[in-house]
């Protein structure tokens, strides 16, 4: 859940860099260029949501799993002994941050579901309510758009309805266009048809649905809604465009007088899942702009066109690979996010988080078989129990039966092996990236130095051997020069 939701969060940041490079081009170049331009631009935005374009992992991302890591090894640090089942082997304390951020993507994926069943529940009423008003168009009209369809291909149904104020597009498996009851022209009938042709041919409904989808998916964005808003703007600048581009002017101003008639009648509340020859009054003033002003469509235009494209598709990638970046190539970044942190407490163990990262996962160094383990001594500093003095517990004290086969953590190469004084039996394993482990106080060892053993793998039996009270695995990990906290490396059964 939470890596869908780190994917989801770095695809709509990318998005989001993408529409202002978009709205940028919008601003100063949308008088001069063809709106099926920015109609096609609008809709890479949202693809771009849905679409990586290279490995989704971020600074964010980098830094987040190692405070999850840091808060996880703190939460199995508890006084006195610890049951085992209890820790954080058997991946039972989430953190704090865990938890967080999988309420996040609960939460996300709440209102994404929420958001796309109310989509599709108003849909079906409103198809509901037009079909239960409408009736079959007469046969001249049905004769009108076979004229202007031309010959073979599919058409959809024609229909007229009362209940709605202009002409649209409706339906993906079973298209239909829905002509409003009245009393129109033959040549206003036609504009009417040919308009939602287009829509039909160009199948703006099924690209609007999947618009609406990704606007669902990323709901808390408001650049998600913003190019939902924008590309069905241009979806009819671009629709009246390929029209009227060749068309007199006084064609034309017959065109947008229609426009206004039918603006008239169109509800408050339209569905983003239609394809409409008209819209609401605020945006009707842009669309009759752009009726009664055909752009050029010159030498200077295409390649200001080629430009704009050369624009978006950088902007496209470069928007992924900046979501995309490697630990790598965030070190600088990292670096500065650490140097923030480092005054908090346990930053010395957040920046060995970092380091662990880059280190292979240990599994549990021992085969228990349904025993009830504890842990008698843990990481950090202790009360030795022989000497009674204080000092520095290397690693982690596992209480186990004698016999019990202790296991390689990783695979790796056996570094020594054999009686070591008041470490009893023991074997240290080097697994590369500077990792070492350790089991001491064995019963007896199976491996060899230099031997090559494979993660889970027996190196010995649980014994009471060298400086020992009884029974027991001393388990520690070493990275480079320094010991570190077992248990924040240990593979968590739940994960």
């Amino acid at each position: 859940m939470r890596e869908v939701f780190w994917v989801m969060l770095s695809l709509s940041l990318s998005g989001a860099g993408l529409a202002a490079v978009v709205a940028l081009l919008q601003r100063l170049l949308a008088k001069r260029l063809p709106a099926g331009l920015f109609y096609g631009l609008w809709a890479a935005v949202l693809l771009r949501m849905i679409v990586p374009a290279g490995p989704l992992r971020g600074v964010s991302h980098e830094a987040v799993v190692r405070l999850e890591a840091l808060m996880q090894a703190s939460a199995v640090q508890a006084q006195g002994q610890t049951v085992w089942q209890s820790t954080a082997l058997t991946g039972t304390p989430g953190g704090t941050g865990a938890r967080g951020i999988l309420w996040l993507a609960v939460v996300w994926g709440a209102g994404a579901a929420g958001l796309l069943l109310w989509r599709l529940w108003s849909y079906r009423c409103f198809c509901k309510a037009v079909d239960s008003r409408s009736r079959p168009a007469s046969p001249e009209i049905r004769e009108q758009m076979r004229s202007l369809a031309g010959q073979g291909g599919r058409l959809p149904e024609l229909v007229e309805c009362g209940g709605v104020g202009a002409p649209m597009l409706l339906g993906l498996r079973h298209p239909r266009v829905v002509l409003p009851a009245g009393e129109f022209s033959t040549q206003q009938i036609r504009d009417m048809l040919a308009h939602e042709l287009v829509h039909f041919r160009r199948r703006d409904l099924a690209l609007k649905w999947a618009a609406v989808v990704v606007t669902a998916l990323h709901w808390p964005n408001p650049a998600a809604w913003y190019a939902l808003r924008q590309m069905g703007i241009f979806c009819e600048l671009s629709c009246d465009e390929r029209l009227t581009k060749s068309w007199p002017a006084l064609r034309r101003a017959a065109y947008g007088a229609l426009l206004l008639r039918l603006s008239q009648g169109v509800p408050e509340r339209e569905t983003p899942l239609s394809a409409s020859f008209s819209e609401q009054k605020e945006r009707l003033k842009e669309r009759l702009k752009t009726i009664m002003t055909p752009k050029n469509t010159g030498k200077k235009t295409a390649l200001l066109t080629a430009a704009v494209l050369t624009v978006a598709v950088v902007s496209f990638v470069a928007m992924g690979a900046y979501a995309g970046r490697s630990q790598q190539q965030n070190s600088g970044q990292d670096a500065l996010l650490l140097q923030e942190v480092s005054g908090l407490p346990g930053g010395q163990e957040l920046e060995q988080a970092q380091e662990q990262e880059q280190t292979p996962v240990l599994q549990q160094p021992f085969e228990a078989q349904g025993q009830q383990v504890s842990i008698a001594a843990e990481f950090g500093t202790r009360v030795h129990p022989i000497t009674q003095q204080e000092i520095s517990h290397d690693g982690v004290d596992f209480v186990l039966e004698e016999g019990t086969p202790v296991l390689a953590a990783a695979q790796g190469v056996v570094e020594s092996a054999g009686y070591d004084g008041e470490d009893g039996y023991a074997v240290s394993i080097s697994h590369g990236s500077g990792m070492l482990t350790r089991y001491c106080h064995m019963q007896d060892v199976e491996v060899q130095q230099g031997q090559t053993v494979e993660a889970g793998q027996c190196v010995g039996t649980v014994g009471s051997t060298g400086n020992s009270t009884g029974p027991h695995l001393h388990f520690s990990v070493k990275q480079g020069d320094a010991f570190v906290d077992p248990l924040a490396l240990l593979e968590q059964s739940g994960e």
